[in-house]
């Protein structure tokens, strides 16, 4: 049994027996304990992220916007910029490794469907 129906039991029994609270007061602690069970809690201890992902824009908002994305090379430069040529935004690449890149942006192109490669522009960082 979820430690939620427990608890509300428990503000139940209490409000019921004890006469502790008013009924408000009660429908408070409830509201809250929900509010720690179902949203805070899910959220792995990152509300912003949780938020992000369940009430942020798609992607796909981001058409034919400019994305620059620094160390494209690999990990989730790479992973990011082959997404958001996907959804068709229009994408500078930049990292360290040339040929990398190049490969990245090979992958850009083979996911781009209207023609957006002629958006592609890959850079060389130096430092």
């Amino acid at each position: 049994m979820d430690w939620f129906y427990i608890a509300a039991g428990c503000v139940g029994i209490a409000q019921v027996v004890f006469d502790c609270w008013t009924w408000v007061q009660a429908f408070k602690i409830l509201g809250f304990l929900a509010l720690l069970r179902y949203v805070i809690l899910p959220a792995d201890c990152d509300l912003t992220l949780f938020l992000f992902k369940h009430f942020g824009k798609p992607v796909e908002s981001l058409e034919g916007q400019v994305v620059w994305i620094t160390g494209a090379s690999s990990g989730i430069g790479k992973a990011l910029a082959i997404r958001l040529a996907k959804a068709k935004v229009r994408v500078v690449l930049s990292a360290r490794s040339v040929e990398n890149l190049n490969e990245v942006k090979q992958k850009c192109i083979g996911k781009c469907q209207s023609g957006n490669e002629r958006n592609l522009v890959n850079s060389k960082m130096y430092g």
